[in-house]
C-alpha cells in the first residue's frame, strides 16, 4: 500500500521560469521500500501549458507524452530516488501570450508495483502579464482630390498592429498634419485639405 505526500500549491507567472510540481515530495510505503512507477498528469491543460522532466536518478526511465501534459516514471528504484524524480519535473507555459489566470491542478500518483496511491494534487495559480500593444505605420495611397473625405476601416488600419492580450480598437484620431481626421462608426474619415503635410 503506498500513500502520496501531501497537496502543493505554486505560482508561476506568464513565460517566466519553469515551476517544479514538489517543494520537497514525501512518499510513504508501510510494505515496500522501493517504488515500480509513477505519473504525472496535468488535468486542465489550455494552450501551451506542458510539463517537462529534468534528471532523475539513475534506474528511473522518464517518459513524456506528445502534448507534454502527462509524465511517467518508470522503474524499480527507491522512495527517496522517486522523490527527487518527481521534485525535477516542472510546469510553464512559455509560448501563449494570452494563458488565462485560471488556476491548473496536477495529478500525481505512485505506484508500488501492486497499486496506485492515493492521488495527490498540485495547484498552479497563473499569473498573466499584460502584454504591450505594437503599432506599426500605415501607408495609404489614394487619387481623391484635395478637400474631399474618404474613409478607411479600422480593421484595415488595425491589421498590422498587434496585441497579444486583447483585440484591439481605435478609440482616438490625432496630430494630422494638412488632414482633416474624424473616427467613428468603425471608419476613420480623412480629407485632404491640400496644405503643408497633407
Amino acid at each position: 500500500d503506498t500513500s502520496a505526500g501531501n497537496n502543493y500549491v505554486t505560482t508561476y507567472t506568464e513565460q517566466l521560469a519553469v515551476k517544479a510540481i514538489a517543494g520537497t515530495p514525501l512518499i510513504t510505503d508501510p510494505d515496500d521500500t522501493t517504488l515500480a512507477s509513477a505519473k504525472v498528469v496535468l488535468r486542465d491543460p489550455v494552450a501551451g501549458d506542458i510539463l517537462t522532466a529534468g534528471g532523475v536518478p539513475a534506474g528511473i526511465t522518464v517518459t513524456v507524452s506528445a502534448d507534454q501534459h502527462t509524465v511517467t516514471l518508470t522503474g524499480v528504484a527507491s522512495l527517496a530516488a522517486y522523490q527527487t524524480a518527481l521534485a525535477a519535473i516542472s510546469f510553464s507555459n512559455p509560448t501563449n501570450d494570452n494563458p488565462t489566470g485560471v488556476d491548473r491542478h496536477i495529478d500525481v500518483t505512485v505506484n508500488d508495483g501492486l497499486k496506485d496511491s492515493a492521488i495527490a494534487t498540485t495547484t498552479v495559480h497563473v499569473t498573466p502579464v499584460d502584454d504591450p500593444a505594437v503599432r506599426n505605420s500605415d501607408t495609404i495611397i489614394t487619387n481623391v482630390a484635395s478637400n474631399t473625405a474618404f474613409s478607411v476601416a479600422d480593421a484595415y488600419l488595425l491589421a498590422n498592429d498587434v496585441d497579444p492580450d486583447s483585440t484591439l480598437s481605435i478609440s482616438n484620431v490625432s496630430n494630422a498634419s494638412g488632414l482633416n481626421v474624424t473616427h467613428g462608426a468603425g471608419s476613420v474619415s480623412i480629407t485632404d485639405t491640400g496644405s503643408a503635410g497633407g
